[in-house]
């Protein structure tokens, strides 16, 4: 009975996912093609989509410049590929730059579905902000897309510039395990104990 508890430890370490900060989307280093002005009625909107893990999303970070504080970054779910229900509002944190800079903004670990995509939603209540897309287009980047007040137009080419920062969700650990190995710590104290002799009659 040796053999149970070191089976049921590994048992039970294995149903815990390790905490790693992981990211998708990252072209924050990428060299910058220009920007895209946000006001008014006009958004723009980068996606990214989740691997075959949970996560929880830590922050996203968008290459702007803008002085007002009328900006906001939200999170989409997506819908024929394009941006369909918010939500989530980030937070910024920091302070907004005059020229192109990484702008943090956090998310509260908002939880992220497996094989998902969603849309990070860039907006302006009064002013206006820059996003920075990319310079270079290789056909393989997540699409961006832009609202014009009407409908959303989406594209593959020249995505915006931004990095998601997530970690992986922890694997909850069944109820009826703990109890496995109370039970098993029972049989391998039993198996141990003391015997008693049988005297023959």
């Amino acid at each position: 009975m040796t053999w149970v508890l070191p089976v049921a430890a590994a048992f039970w370490i294995s149903g815990a996912a390790p905490v790693q900060a992981s990211g998708f989307g990252e072209n924050l280093a990428a060299d910058s093609g220009g920007t895209i002005t946000v006001s008014g009625s006009t958004w723009e909107a980068q996606s990214f989509s989740t691997d075959n893990q949970a996560y929880l999303l830590d922050s996203i970070s968008l290459l702007i410049s803008s002085l007002d504080q009328g900006t906001s970054v939200s999170l989409y779910s997506d819908a024929y590929s394009a941006p369909s229900q918010a939500l989530a509002t980030l937070t910024l944190s920091g302070a907004y730059s005059s020229s192109l800079a990484a702008t943090t903004f956090l998310a509260g670990d908002f939880s992220l579905t497996a094989n998902t995509t969603y849309w990070v939603v860039l907006s302006n209540v009064t002013g206006a902000t820059d996003w920075s897309f990319q310079a270079t287009d290789d056909g393989s980047a997540n699409a961006w897309a832009e609202w014009d007040g009407s409908y959303w137009s989406s594209s593959t080419s020249y995505p915006f510039q931004m990095s998601v920062s997530v970690t992986p969700a922890a694997v909850p650990v069944p109820m009826s395990l703990p109890l496995m190995l109370t039970g098993l710590a029972g049989i391998v104290g039993f198996a141990r104990g003391p015997r008693l002799g049988v005297i023959a009659a």
